[in-house]
């Protein structure tokens, strides 16, 4: 059971992609590591609503000129690692 519910952000691909991802971490009570609280993808087009808690340590995940085409991390009952994989924007 999810305490945030389930959301959906949804590209207008291929015309659209994913340029950045901004997140928040910080400790919640009780467990041992730091947690991703919050993420919002901004993309060439546009910026998502914020995903999770607004609150804690800020972190931005990108590269100029580069888009983002995939996901990693390490998670249990909460995400407590995201990395992404990049790709060059193409000049067509």
């Amino acid at each position: 059971m999810s305490l945030l519910g389930t959301e959906e952000f949804e590209l207008d691909f291929p015309n659209e992609y994913i340029i950045s991802v901004e997140g928040v971490y910080d400790k919640v009570y009780g467990i041992a590591a730091e947690v991703v609280m919050m993420l919002r993808f901004k993309t060439n087009k546009r910026t998502s609503p914020p995903f999770g808690l607004d609150s804690g340590e800020v972190f931005v995940l990108e590269e100029k000129d580069h888009k983002i085409v995939g996901f990693h991390g390490k998670a249990g009952e909460f995400v407590h690692q995201v990395g992404v994989y990049i790709s060059p924007i193409s000049k067509s």
